[in-house]
Order: structure tokens, then sequence, then C-alpha cells
């Protein structure tokens, strides 16, 4: 069991909170994350991909790095803002204003902790220091250190310090008139300390899931986060503002034209994908890493944990295929899905093979798709709610346009569905293309179209491929395509076709 357990150690959860251990290991520069570095001219980078991709995982690796040269870094969640604060806004401003006082605060304790760290070297800069020892980041031990530091001036200069910082009030801190100060205070520190400062907003997305907003108003308030982050890298220079979010999350705030006046201003737009190519690099880069841990290993590390070159797929045809290019499809293109597919058949594999073999695998096609489904499910909850009940009742993997567009006009008859806070119609074509545009933007279902020139004789549109491809725009592109259920769910599929 050797190799499952120095496999293991490469592949397990594939959460960038708990691959931390590693991700100096296993971490690749891929082109879309080299394009990003080529972008940090810009005050503002909007950093979108699909989940699944490694943007925290990225940005993790980015803020050690800037760590390590003394730069100053922060990293913030939608949890860490008031988000009730936000969501009662009475306006897209209001809610913008909000998320920009939080954002004030938060640089301003950063600034202040680095401050009292040198010891309160600066002590112009009382507003920030107070900042920090206001904030839940202030530990007592900065204290007793800043106090010692103090020792060493005379007593009258000691006392118009304390005094000085003694009158900032923790009501002033949670005052509109402070957030003005203290955005002051910021730009006259980075100004003078010839100092850059990259703020962090991760995982935009989950601001609907911290707030009581239904429907568009929870949209309202991820792009409330966004226009904040936007209006404070503008208004003070060297603040670099990077804010993550989800592919779908921002297309919708895009169709539903929220913040319109602010969005077309955004012109640093990095999409983090990954090919193939990418897949493959992150694959052999960790199988590589687990073979030195091997006692006997071979040179190929791919043989070292996978039985011969090629799996067998299930079915009549027992067609073969290339391990890596299985695993590369099974994961859709996604880092997190291909660490967790391979956790999966190590699991599968303990106490029957030493590797994974062809039939470990099979054995695991249906409860992975299950899991991915389960995925999606709650990564788009807020968006379709019955994305899982919807996928389970296809009786096939691929239908005619015809074919799947009378399926899905029927489908709200069996059950109440709602797409971005919209009651769906049983029976209209819109209602058929807002449920085939959901799954299309969670990869469950591609356009498939004929192309001679390509090998097989047709490509695949993905969501990746064309944002916007699934709407009532473009009913005549549409009209040409097939619409394939993606291969990971095929297993699951065809567990359930009769069920319902």
């Amino acid at each position: 069991m050797e190799n499952l357990e120095a496999l293991h150690k490469y592949f397990f959860e594939g959460s960038a909170e708990r691959e931390q251990k590693i991700r100096n290991e296993v971490f690749i520069k891929t082109p879309a994350i080299k394009n990003f570095y080529s972008e940090l001219q810009s005050s503002f980078i909007l950093l979108k991909s699909q989940k699944g991709i490694g943007k925290t995982f990225f940005i993790d690796e980015f803020c050690s790095s800037a760590i390590s040269k003394n730069i100053l870094t922060l990293k913030i969640r939608p949890e860490d803002f008031d988000m009730e604060k936000i969501s009662s806004g009475t306006s897209i401003a209001a809610k913008s204003k909000a998320a920009y006082e939080y954002l004030i605060r938060a640089i301003s304790v950063k600034i202040g902790e680095a401050i009292s760290d040198e010891g309160l070297h600066g002590l112009e800069y009382n507003n920030l220091i107070e900042a920090y020892r206001n904030s839940d980041s202030y530990i007592p031990s900065m204290a007793e250190k800043a106090l010692k530091a103090l020792r060493h001036i005379p007593i009258d200069a000691y006392q118009k310090i304390v005094t000085g910082i003694s009158k900032i009030s923790d009501e002033f801190f949670h005052s509109t008139d402070a957030t003005e100060v203290l955005a002051e205070d910021i730009t006259k520190y980075i100004s003078e300390k010839d100092q850059q400062i990259y703020v962090f907003i991760d995982d935009i997305d989950n601001a609907r899931n911290f707030t009581s907003a239904l429907g568009q108003a929870k949209f309202e308030d991820c792009w409330a986060i966004i226009s904040a982050s936007f209006d404070l890298a503008t208004k003070i220079s060297n603040i670099k503002c990077i804010v993550s979010i989800r592919d779908d999350i921002w297309l919708t705030i895009k169709n539903l034209r929220i913040g319109t006046d602010k969005s077309d201003k955004i012109n640093c737009i990095v999409n983090l994908v990954c090919d193939d190519n990418d897949i493959y690099n992150i694959l052999n880069k960790r199988l590589s890493l687990a073979s030195r841990l091997l006692t006997h290993g071979i040179n190929n590390a791919l043989c070292n944990f996978f039985s011969g070159a090629e799996i067998s797929l299930p079915g009549i045809k027992a067609e073969q295929r290339a391990w890596p290019t299985w695993l590369c499809k099974q994961s859709r293109n996604r880092p997190r899905d291909l660490v967790q597919l391979v956790e999966m058949l190590i699991r599968e594999a303990r106490g029957k093979s030493d590797i994974i073999n062809s039939d470990i695998a099979t054995r695991c096609l249906a409860k992975f798709g299950e899991s991915r489904l389960a995925n999606a499910r709650d990564e788009f909850c807020g968006i379709c709610d019955k994305i899982e009940d919807i996928t389970l009742r296809f009786k096939k993997t691929r239908y005619s346009y015809k074919e799947i567009t009378d399926i899905l006009k029927k489908m709200p008859s069996t059950m109440s569905i709602s797409v971005n806070g919209q009651t769906l119609q049983p029976g209209r074509m819109e209602s058929a293309i807002a449920i085939l545009s959901v799954l299309y933007i969670a990869n469950i279902m591609n356009a498939r179209i004929v192309d001679t020139s390509a090998r097989r004789g047709f490509n695949h549109i993905t969501f990746e491929d064309k944002n916007n491809f699934i709407t009532m725009t473009n009913l005549d592109e549409l009209q040409k395509c097939e619409f394939e259920i993606h291969p990971v769910f095929h297993s699951l599929i065809a567990s359930h076709k009769n069920v319902y």
C-alpha cells in the first residue's frame, strides 16, 4: 500500500485551505497566471474563473510571495464584511458606501498593525494605530512591545502620544467622518513610505450566502463590494485591488445590468482558465512528487500508481483511454476536481489493489459524477435550486435542439423552478432556454456542433468558450447544435434513468 499512501500525500481534499502545507511544492504558474502577473500595473483587476480552477490557491500563493518581500497584503472574504449592513442599503450606492467604509477600516488596521510591529515608529499615524487597537486583530503582546519602545523617550513626549491616541474613540471609527480621515491617513502613509498595498477580495460570489436578500438583490450585494474595491483602487494610488469572482456570477451581474455605469469602466479582467496541458502538468508534477516518496519507484511516475498506460472504459465497445486523458476529461479541466477524483480512486483501491486499475475507476464513475452534481447544486443554488433534480431526469446523454427544448419546456409543470429569482412558466421557450443556460453555465450540458474540419467531425462549445451562447437572441445558432451531457455525469444518468 506504499504507493497509494505516497500518492495520497499529494491528492487530498482539493481545497486551497487543506493544501497549504504542499502549496509551495505543487504550485504551477500556468499561462493564465502568467497573464495575471503581466497585468499588475493595473490598480484594479477582476480575476474570474469557474469554481474549482484554483483562484484561492493562486491568491494564497501570491500573498505568501508578497509578504516574503515585505509588501503589505490584505486578504478579505465576504464573511469579513458586515453583509447585513450592505444588504440593508436602499440603493446600490448605499450598499457600495457600506462596503467602502469597511475596506478603509480594514486597510487602516493592517497599516496600524505594521506600524505597531515596528515599535510605534511613525507616531504621526495615530489614527491608523488606534484603528488597529480597536480591531479584533489587536494582540496585547503588541501593546507590550509598543510600551517597551516608548520607555526610551522623554515622559512629556510619552504623555502627548498617549493623550493624542486616546482622543480617538471607538464611536469615531464607526462613523462616516472616520472613513474620510482614515483614507487621508492611508494616502499619506503610502506616499511617505513609498509603500504598495495589495488588497485581495476572494470568493466575492459567496457574498450571496451571508445576507437575507433575495433574487437580484443578492447580486447587487456582490456588486457593491466590487464597486467599493474599484473606488478604493481608483481614489488611493499604490493600492491595488484584486477581486476574484465566478464566471457565472459576473455574467449574471452583467446580464441584469447591475452597476453598468461603473462595470463598463472595468478594463482589466483576467480569465483564470486551465486547458488540457495545464491539467496534465498539474497531474504530472504531483505524480512525480509522490514517486520520490517510494522506496522502489520507477522513472515513469504514472506507472507507479496506475495499471498500464490506459483505462478500459465500461460498455460494449470497451474503449481505451490514456489515464491522463481520462482524468483530464473527468475533471472538466478543474484542478480541484482532478485532485478529488484521484483521492476517490485511492480510497476505492485501498484493501483491493496496490495501484489504481480500470475496475477501481469503473466503480467510482457514478459516485464521482454524483459528487460533482452535488457540488453544482451547492454552487448554483442561488441561481437555480433545482439543478440536481433537472439533471437526474434526463434519460440519455445527447439530444437534438428540438428534443432538449421540448423536454425543458415541460419541466416547470413537474416541479417549481426559478432562475435568478424568476419563477419559470411551463410551455414557454423562455423557460427552456433559461434552464438550458444554467446547465450550460454549470458545465453539465454543452453544445455540440458539426465541424467537418475537426478530427472527430464535431466540436463542443462550452461556457468557457462562449459565455453568452445560450440566450433567446441566439436561437438561430442554437438550432444548429445538439446538446450533450458532460461525460463525468454519464454513468450517473445511466444509473437513474429508470427512477423518474
